[in-house]
């Protein structure tokens, strides 16, 4: 550690040196750096300093240069190429990290040629931490936009890594393609992510939906957009107004009528409600049961074939949850139920209010939970999550709410620091003891943020409260409110958060 101060400190130096030299003759990478409003004099001394690191026998030496070369881009000369490639493969494990990160403006900003083979390679490595850190620069470009992840013999390599056998690899590929519209428009990269969405892998699976439902958002977003100007088209057009009818299949009728008949929209409007909202809040009412219907669910009425609907459901699994198949189907089956220029005109509203199909009022009473997120849902609110991490809200609500508002024994409850956090902030009880329904979605999503869906045991709303300020050494973090709980891992508190954060909504 004292070696890299040292190290940073003798940059900053050179820094300083060269602030005080003459000018000499600018070269083309020179005059860059003056329109950067950089001293091209300053930089070539403290560039020099850096080949020296690099050449170093010492990994301190290498690390403290490689670090500063990614904090300081005047810094980043395309002489340092040479001396930058052979530490990719430098038998230090930083030293190689940093190096492949350092391709990144190599091949950016120096359209450097053997720093982008260097990259490939570092893609198509044996070596997993070498590979995965290749795949996270590549993810930055892709968030940032950047044209690191858009070169052709990226692109071209792209789908081996999304069918990789290691399951990071392949969900880190993933999760470049999610980020790039302009990869996600790939024939290629679509194959493969349909292809490994049938993994056995949850990680993979949730990764390759996330991309192909980005996809399809967009696709829609662009048919509803070209079927506007159609259908205004077709006004004036009545063989296109024909065509056009062809495009929506007609509904089931009779008793034969299965739930694989049920028709889809072939696009979903802009203004339509969120799916993510549905899937969390809306979804589970559809499958609970219900006294009004004698025990029975929506979704076991409108998955009977005897049944005479065009509101066609699809069921949850054994296990009671949703695929994201049958979860896609039944957004989409129960938009065709929505008014979407009068959301709470709707014939839906209407259905659940009053008795129908031989049961009574399914939610009879207006303030009921139910008809509450069923309004929410269908007057436009969304819920920021992804798909894959949604847990059982009612679960939350009964199990999981009264354990924030707990007072412990130092006086004080989750909600009395967390309602000023930024990332799991807890809404405390209202003045009458009480929270409201949209208290509880809010604390709900945040609640979402510190869970871990695929290693459920190292989220953090399960180690925090069993953390001392100053950590402990099986939860590896700090919690600044301390030990919540005396029996810890045996706690009834701690064992209701474990059995929340393992009820996933869908498969």
């Amino acid at each position: 550690m004292r070696r890299m101060r040292w190290i940073c400190c003798g940059l900053v130096l050179a820094w300083v040196l060269a602030l005080s030299l003459p000018a000499q003759q600018s070269t083309d990478y020179e005059v860059k750096l003056k329109q950067q409003g950089a001293d091209p004099q300053a930089v070539r001394l403290v560039v020099e300093q850096i080949k020296r690191l690099l050449q170093s026998d010492t990994s301190e030496a290498k690390i403290g240069a490689l670090d500063w070369l990614l904090r300081d881009s005047k810094a980043c000369s395309p002489d340092l190429a040479p001396l930058i490639l052979p530490l990719c493969r430098d038998p230090n494990l930083e030293v190689r990290v940093r190096a492949i990160r350092n391709l990144r403006w190599l091949v950016e900003d120096a359209q450097n040629a053997a720093a982008l083979e260097g990259f490939i390679q570092a893609l198509s490595s044996d070596d997993k931490a070498v590979r995965q850190e290749a795949l996270t620069v590549l993810l930055q470009s892709a968030q940032s936009n950047s044209p690191l992840h858009r070169h052709s013999a990226i692109v071209h390599l792209l789908p081996q890594l999304v069918k990789h056998p290691d399951p990071e690899t392949a969900t880190t590929a993933l999760k470049v393609v999610g980020a790039s519209e302009e990869l996600q428009a790939r024939a290629d990269l679509l194959a493969a992510c349909m292809e490994v969405s049938r993994r056995d892998d949850a990680r993979i699976r949730a990764a390759a939906a996330e991309v192909l439902l980005g996809y399809l958002n967009r696709l829609n977003e662009q048919r509803t957009k070209v079927l506007s100007v159609l259908t205004a088209v077709a006004e004036k057009d009545g063989a296109l107004k024909e065509r056009l009818a062809q495009l929506t299949p007609a509904a089931p009728a009779g008793n034969n009528a299965t739930v694989a008949a049920q028709p889809l929209l072939l696009t979903l409007p802009a203004n339509a409600p969120d799916l993510t909202f549905f899937t969390a809040f809306v979804q589970p009412l559809l499958a609970k049961p219900l006294a009004a219907a004698g025990g029975k669910s929506c979704v076991s009425c409108h998955t009977d074939p005897a049944q005479q609907t065009r509101y066609r459901l699809q069921p949850p699994e054994a296990d009671g949850r949703f695929t994201l198949q049958a979860t896609i189907h039944n957004y989409q089956a129960t938009l065709q139920a929505v008014n979407l220029q009068a959301p709470m005109e709707s014939e839906l509203v209407r259905k659940v209010a009053q008795p129908h199909g031989g049961v009574g009022a399914l939610w009879a009473e207006e303030g009921s939970m139910e008809r509450q997120l069923l309004a929410a849902w269908l007057n436009g609110e969304k819920l920021d999550a992804s798909l894959r991490t949604l847990l059982d809200f009612e679960f939350f609500v009964q199990n999981i709410q009264p354990i924030l508002v707990k007072v412990g024994e130092d006086g004080s409850s989750c909600a009395t620091c967390h309602n000023t956090h930024a990332v799991f902030n807890i809404r405390p009880l209202r003045s009458d003891g009480t929270w409201t329904l949209a208290d509880a979605r809010h604390n709900y999503a945040n609640a979402l943020k510190v869970v871990d869906v695929d290693d459920p045991l190292n989220s953090l709303i399960l180690k925090k409260p069993i953390s001392a300020r100053e950590g402990s050494p099986d939860t590896g973090v700090p919690h600044a409110g301390g030990v919540r709980w005396r029996d810890r891992r045996d706690a009834a508190e701690w064992k209701a958060l474990y059995a929340w954060v393992q009820r996933r909504l869908l498969k």
